[in-house]
Protein backbone atom coordinates (compact mmCIF):
# COMPACT_ATOMS: atom_id res chain seq x y z
CA UNK A 1 0.00 0.00 0.00
CA UNK A 2 2.77 2.50 0.78
CA UNK A 3 4.40 1.95 -2.62
CA UNK A 4 1.08 2.43 -4.43
CA UNK A 5 0.36 5.59 -2.42
CA UNK A 6 3.79 7.04 -3.14
CA UNK A 7 3.45 6.31 -6.84
CA UNK A 8 0.01 7.97 -6.87
CA UNK A 9 1.35 11.12 -5.17
CA UNK A 10 4.44 11.33 -7.40
CA UNK A 11 2.44 10.82 -10.60
CA UNK A 12 -0.13 13.46 -9.63
CA UNK A 13 2.55 16.02 -8.75
CA UNK A 14 4.41 15.36 -12.00
CA UNK A 15 1.26 15.78 -14.12
CA UNK A 16 0.11 18.93 -12.32
CA UNK A 17 3.54 20.61 -12.13
CA UNK A 18 5.35 19.46 -15.28
CA UNK A 19 2.83 18.24 -17.86
CA UNK A 20 -0.53 20.03 -17.73
CA UNK A 21 -0.56 23.70 -18.81
CA UNK A 22 -2.56 26.38 -16.96
CA UNK A 23 -5.65 26.07 -19.17
CA UNK A 24 -9.15 24.62 -18.56
CA UNK A 25 -9.09 20.83 -18.42
CA UNK A 26 -12.04 18.45 -18.70
CA UNK A 27 -12.16 14.82 -17.64
CA UNK A 28 -13.77 12.42 -20.13
CA UNK A 29 -14.57 8.90 -18.91
CA UNK A 30 -15.43 6.16 -21.39
CA UNK A 31 -16.65 2.74 -20.30
CA UNK A 32 -17.75 -0.26 -22.35
CA UNK A 33 -20.35 -3.04 -22.42
CA UNK A 34 -19.32 -6.26 -20.67
CA UNK A 35 -18.25 -8.28 -23.75
CA UNK A 36 -16.05 -5.41 -25.00
CA UNK A 37 -14.52 -4.96 -21.51
CA UNK A 38 -13.40 -8.57 -21.58
CA UNK A 39 -11.89 -8.26 -25.07
CA UNK A 40 -9.90 -5.13 -24.11
CA UNK A 41 -8.76 -6.48 -20.73
CA UNK A 42 -7.59 -9.73 -22.31
CA UNK A 43 -5.68 -8.16 -25.23
CA UNK A 44 -3.27 -5.28 -24.55
CA UNK A 45 -2.75 -4.50 -28.26
CA UNK A 46 -6.50 -4.28 -28.87
CA UNK A 47 -6.87 -2.05 -25.80
CA UNK A 48 -4.14 0.30 -27.05
CA UNK A 49 -5.80 0.55 -30.47
CA UNK A 50 -9.20 1.39 -28.97
CA UNK A 51 -7.54 3.94 -26.67
CA UNK A 52 -6.06 5.66 -29.72
CA UNK A 53 -9.51 5.76 -31.36
CA UNK A 54 -10.90 7.36 -28.20
CA UNK A 55 -8.20 10.06 -28.14
CA UNK A 56 -8.27 10.78 -31.89
CA UNK A 57 -12.05 11.15 -31.79
CA UNK A 58 -11.93 13.56 -28.84
CA UNK A 59 -9.09 15.70 -30.21
CA UNK A 60 -10.57 15.70 -33.70
CA UNK A 61 -13.91 16.87 -32.34
CA UNK A 62 -12.22 19.73 -30.47
CA UNK A 63 -10.40 20.72 -33.66
CA UNK A 64 -13.70 20.74 -35.56
CA UNK A 65 -15.28 22.97 -32.91
CA UNK A 66 -12.40 25.40 -33.29
CA UNK A 67 -12.72 25.46 -37.08
CA UNK A 68 -16.44 26.19 -36.77
CA UNK A 69 -15.56 29.55 -35.12
CA UNK A 70 -12.65 30.39 -37.40
CA UNK A 71 -9.74 28.77 -35.50
CA UNK A 72 -7.79 26.80 -38.10
CA UNK A 73 -5.24 24.04 -37.50
CA UNK A 74 -5.99 23.97 -33.77
CA UNK A 75 -4.23 21.34 -31.66
CA UNK A 76 -5.18 20.00 -28.24
CA UNK A 77 -3.72 17.34 -25.96
CA UNK A 78 -4.66 14.66 -23.45
CA UNK A 79 -3.39 12.44 -20.66
CA UNK A 80 -5.21 9.10 -20.73
CA UNK A 81 -5.30 6.49 -17.97
CA UNK A 82 -6.65 3.01 -18.67
CA UNK A 83 -8.04 1.82 -15.34
CA UNK A 84 -8.74 -1.89 -15.04
CA UNK A 85 -10.71 -1.85 -11.80
CA UNK A 86 -14.17 -0.89 -10.59
CA UNK A 87 -15.27 0.09 -7.09
CA UNK A 88 -16.30 -3.52 -6.38
CA UNK A 89 -12.79 -4.84 -7.25
CA UNK A 90 -14.21 -6.16 -10.49
CA UNK A 91 -12.28 -6.15 -13.75
CA UNK A 92 -13.77 -3.07 -15.41
CA UNK A 93 -11.43 -1.62 -18.01
CA UNK A 94 -12.34 1.97 -18.81
CA UNK A 95 -10.53 5.14 -19.88
CA UNK A 96 -10.07 8.41 -17.99
CA UNK A 97 -8.84 11.25 -20.21
CA UNK A 98 -7.72 14.68 -18.97
CA UNK A 99 -8.20 16.75 -22.11
CA UNK A 100 -7.33 20.40 -22.67
CA UNK A 101 -10.76 22.03 -23.02
CA UNK A 102 -9.92 23.93 -26.18
CA UNK A 103 -7.16 24.16 -28.78
CA UNK A 104 -3.82 25.90 -29.30
CA UNK A 105 -3.39 27.85 -32.53
CA UNK A 106 -0.92 30.38 -33.92
CA UNK A 107 -1.22 33.13 -36.49
CA UNK A 108 1.89 31.91 -38.37
CA UNK A 109 4.25 28.91 -38.25
CA UNK A 110 6.78 30.90 -36.20
CA UNK A 111 4.34 32.62 -33.82
CA UNK A 112 3.84 31.44 -30.26
CA UNK A 113 0.70 29.25 -29.96
CA UNK A 114 -2.22 30.79 -28.08
CA UNK A 115 -4.84 28.73 -26.25
CA UNK A 116 -8.45 29.19 -27.36
CA UNK A 117 -11.01 27.81 -24.85
CA UNK A 118 -13.79 25.65 -26.22
CA UNK A 119 -17.42 26.73 -26.11
CA UNK A 120 -19.45 25.49 -23.11
CA UNK A 121 -20.20 21.77 -23.35
CA UNK A 122 -23.82 20.66 -23.74
CA UNK A 123 -25.70 17.37 -23.44
CA UNK A 124 -26.17 17.13 -27.25
CA UNK A 125 -22.38 17.48 -27.64
CA UNK A 126 -21.84 14.46 -25.37
CA UNK A 127 -24.50 12.49 -27.27
CA UNK A 128 -22.77 13.32 -30.56
CA UNK A 129 -19.37 12.21 -29.26
CA UNK A 130 -20.78 9.01 -27.77
CA UNK A 131 -22.40 8.18 -31.10
CA UNK A 132 -19.10 8.73 -32.92
CA UNK A 133 -17.14 6.61 -30.45
CA UNK A 134 -19.74 3.85 -30.58
CA UNK A 135 -19.56 3.77 -34.39
CA UNK A 136 -15.76 4.01 -34.70
CA UNK A 137 -14.97 1.41 -32.01
CA UNK A 138 -17.52 -1.12 -33.24
CA UNK A 139 -16.27 -0.66 -36.81
CA UNK A 140 -12.70 -1.36 -35.66
CA UNK A 141 -13.68 -4.40 -33.60
CA UNK A 142 -15.63 -5.73 -36.58
CA UNK A 143 -12.64 -5.29 -38.89
CA UNK A 144 -10.50 -7.25 -36.41
CA UNK A 145 -13.08 -10.01 -36.04
CA UNK A 146 -13.37 -9.20 -32.31
CA UNK A 147 -16.91 -7.89 -32.20
CA UNK A 148 -19.13 -9.98 -29.87
CA UNK A 149 -21.85 -11.87 -31.71
CA UNK A 150 -24.56 -9.92 -29.93
CA UNK A 151 -24.68 -6.94 -27.62
CA UNK A 152 -26.37 -9.28 -25.10
CA UNK A 153 -23.59 -11.90 -25.17
CA UNK A 154 -21.82 -12.52 -21.89
CA UNK A 155 -18.08 -12.02 -21.67
CA UNK A 156 -16.77 -15.55 -22.13
CA UNK A 157 -13.30 -16.89 -22.96
CA UNK A 158 -12.82 -19.32 -25.80
CA UNK A 159 -12.29 -23.02 -24.91
CA UNK A 160 -8.59 -22.90 -25.81
CA UNK A 161 -7.82 -19.75 -23.80
CA UNK A 162 -5.91 -19.73 -20.52
CA UNK A 163 -7.10 -19.89 -16.94
CA UNK A 164 -6.26 -16.18 -16.70
CA UNK A 165 -8.88 -15.45 -19.38
CA UNK A 166 -11.43 -17.41 -17.34
CA UNK A 167 -10.58 -15.29 -14.29
CA UNK A 168 -10.97 -12.14 -16.41
CA UNK A 169 -14.41 -13.23 -17.58
CA UNK A 170 -15.59 -14.06 -14.06
CA UNK A 171 -14.35 -10.74 -12.67
CA UNK A 172 -15.99 -8.74 -15.46
CA UNK A 173 -19.32 -10.45 -14.73
CA UNK A 174 -19.04 -10.06 -10.95
CA UNK A 175 -18.95 -13.75 -10.08
CA UNK A 176 -16.58 -16.13 -8.34
CA UNK A 177 -14.07 -18.15 -10.31
CA UNK A 178 -11.98 -20.51 -8.18
CA UNK A 179 -13.59 -20.71 -4.75
CA UNK A 180 -16.35 -23.00 -3.53
CA UNK A 181 -18.96 -20.65 -4.97
CA UNK A 182 -17.46 -20.93 -8.46
CA UNK A 183 -19.80 -19.25 -10.95
CA UNK A 184 -22.02 -17.63 -8.32
CA UNK A 185 -22.44 -13.88 -8.04
CA UNK A 186 -20.32 -12.14 -5.42
CA UNK A 187 -22.29 -11.61 -2.22
CA UNK A 188 -23.42 -8.04 -1.51
CA UNK A 189 -24.15 -6.37 1.81
CA UNK A 190 -26.81 -3.69 2.14
CA UNK A 191 -30.53 -3.29 1.69
CA UNK A 192 -31.46 -3.37 -1.97
CA UNK A 193 -33.39 -0.43 -3.39
CA UNK A 194 -34.88 0.28 -6.75
CA UNK A 195 -32.21 1.78 -8.96
CA UNK A 196 -32.72 5.36 -10.08
CA UNK A 197 -31.96 6.46 -13.64
CA UNK A 198 -28.20 6.72 -14.06
CA UNK A 199 -28.15 9.33 -16.82
CA UNK A 200 -30.22 12.47 -16.37
CA UNK A 201 -30.49 15.61 -18.55
CA UNK A 202 -27.81 18.13 -17.63
CA UNK A 203 -25.36 15.52 -16.32
CA UNK A 204 -23.20 15.69 -19.48
CA UNK A 205 -23.48 11.90 -19.74
CA UNK A 206 -24.64 9.51 -22.42
CA UNK A 207 -25.09 5.74 -22.56
CA UNK A 208 -25.42 4.06 -25.95
CA UNK A 209 -25.63 0.25 -26.02
CA UNK A 210 -23.33 0.01 -23.01
CA UNK A 211 -20.84 2.61 -24.29
CA UNK A 212 -20.94 5.25 -21.55
CA UNK A 213 -19.34 8.69 -21.80
CA UNK A 214 -19.17 11.14 -18.87
CA UNK A 215 -17.76 14.68 -19.10
CA UNK A 216 -19.11 16.69 -16.17
CA UNK A 217 -15.84 17.18 -14.27
CA UNK A 218 -13.98 20.34 -15.33
CA UNK A 219 -10.95 22.04 -13.76
CA UNK A 220 -10.48 25.80 -14.10
CA UNK A 221 -7.29 27.13 -15.66
CA UNK A 222 -5.53 28.14 -12.43
CA UNK A 223 -6.99 25.56 -10.05
CA UNK A 224 -3.76 23.59 -9.64
CA UNK A 225 -4.86 22.04 -6.35
CA UNK A 226 -8.03 20.77 -7.97
CA UNK A 227 -6.03 19.44 -10.90
CA UNK A 228 -3.65 17.57 -8.60
CA UNK A 229 -6.58 16.03 -6.70
CA UNK A 230 -8.06 14.84 -9.98
CA UNK A 231 -4.69 13.42 -11.07
CA UNK A 232 -4.46 11.58 -7.75
CA UNK A 233 -7.88 10.10 -8.42
CA UNK A 234 -6.75 8.84 -11.82
CA UNK A 235 -3.50 7.38 -10.44
CA UNK A 236 -5.01 5.90 -7.28
CA UNK A 237 -4.35 2.26 -6.29
CA UNK A 238 -7.14 -0.23 -7.05
CA UNK A 239 -7.59 -1.22 -3.39
CA UNK A 240 -8.19 1.12 -0.45
CA UNK A 241 -6.83 -0.90 2.46
CA UNK A 242 -8.80 1.10 5.04
CA UNK A 243 -11.99 -0.33 3.53
CA UNK A 244 -10.84 -3.95 3.87
CA UNK A 245 -11.89 -6.14 6.79
CA UNK A 246 -12.34 -9.80 7.69
CA UNK A 247 -15.71 -11.32 8.53
CA UNK A 248 -16.04 -13.79 11.41
CA UNK A 249 -16.06 -16.70 8.96
CA UNK A 250 -12.71 -15.57 7.45
CA UNK A 251 -14.10 -14.08 4.27
CA UNK A 252 -12.88 -10.71 2.98
CA UNK A 253 -15.26 -7.74 3.18
CA UNK A 254 -14.62 -4.74 0.95
CA UNK A 255 -16.76 -1.68 1.76
CA UNK A 256 -17.74 0.79 -0.93
CA UNK A 257 -16.73 4.41 -0.53
CA UNK A 258 -20.29 5.42 -1.34
CA UNK A 259 -23.35 3.21 -1.19
CA UNK A 260 -24.63 2.26 -4.62
CA UNK A 261 -28.00 3.53 -5.75
CA UNK A 262 -29.47 0.04 -5.29
CA UNK A 263 -28.41 0.03 -1.61
CA UNK A 264 -25.23 -2.09 -1.86
CA UNK A 265 -22.64 -1.02 0.72
CA UNK A 266 -20.02 -3.81 0.59
CA UNK A 267 -18.93 -7.00 -1.20
CA UNK A 268 -17.89 -10.27 0.44
CA UNK A 269 -15.21 -12.47 -1.16
CA UNK A 270 -13.80 -15.89 -0.49
CA UNK A 271 -10.07 -15.30 0.29
CA UNK A 272 -8.88 -17.21 -2.80
CA UNK A 273 -11.28 -15.36 -5.06
CA UNK A 274 -10.13 -12.05 -3.53
CA UNK A 275 -6.50 -12.88 -4.40
CA UNK A 276 -7.52 -13.86 -7.93
CA UNK A 277 -9.24 -10.51 -8.42
CA UNK A 278 -6.42 -8.44 -6.93
CA UNK A 279 -3.86 -9.84 -9.38
CA UNK A 280 -5.70 -8.42 -12.41
CA UNK A 281 -6.20 -4.83 -11.26
CA UNK A 282 -4.14 -1.73 -12.02
CA UNK A 283 -3.81 1.09 -14.54
CA UNK A 284 -1.47 2.47 -17.18
CA UNK A 285 -1.07 5.93 -18.64
CA UNK A 286 -0.45 7.55 -22.03
CA UNK A 287 0.17 11.20 -22.97
CA UNK A 288 -0.98 12.61 -26.32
Amino acid sequence: PSCCGRRMAETAMHLADEVQPAVPIRQWVLSFPYPVRFQLANDAHLCAAVRRIFVRTLLGWLRERGESVGIHAGRSGAVVVAQRFGSALNLNLHFHALVLDGVYSSASPFARPVFRPAAPLTDPDVVELTTRLHRHILRYLTSCGRLPRSEHDEAEPQPDESLLAELYAASVQGRGAIAEQNGASVERLGRRRDARPLFLPGDLCCDLDGFSLHAKVEIAAHDREGLERLCRYLARPPIATERLSLAEDGRVVYALRRHWKDGTRAFVFDPLDFIAREEKLGQYMSIY
